[in-house]
């Protein structure tokens, strides 16, 4: 009730689940939840830039971890298994177009439609 009192809310304190706290009340007084600018703004990408900022240091070691033999192995084999109906498709493409598209243009527009679709579907290439 004294809290109340003081403060007008009796929401401005820290709610506890357990062993976990949440900090709530003053989106200044609690900048890891509330943000550089408050609850209220639009932040556009500030849970990437603050997902990359914090793994920054584990970029590396990701890499270095992932790249075993057999993992290499599964990537060379998926490379092969996708270049195959593209070399299929851009060579009858090529004879369908009179050589005007063949198997450079499949394989350059495949590399970018696959990255375009790997970067908006949020995964890694």
């Amino acid at each position: 009730a004294a809290e109340m009192a003081a403060s007008g809310s009796p929401f401005l304190g820290p709610l506890s689940f357990g062993s976990f706290v949440w900090p709530t009340g003053d989106p200044r007084a609690n900048p890891s939840v509330g943000g550089r600018r408050g609850l209220r703004s639009v932040q556009w990408g500030r849970g990437i830039s603050d997902d990359a900022s914090r793994r920054l240091a584990c970029y590396a070691s990701d890499w270095r971890d992932g790249l075993t033999p057999k993992s290499c192995a599964a990537i060379t084999f998926l490379w092969f298994a996708c270049l195959a109906p593209v070399l299929a498709f851009g060579g009858a493409m090529s004879v369908l177009t009179d050589g005007a598209m063949g198997v450079p243009e499949v394989i350059l527009s495949r590399g970018v439609c696959g990255m375009a679709h790997a970067a908006a579907a949020g995964q890694p290439m």
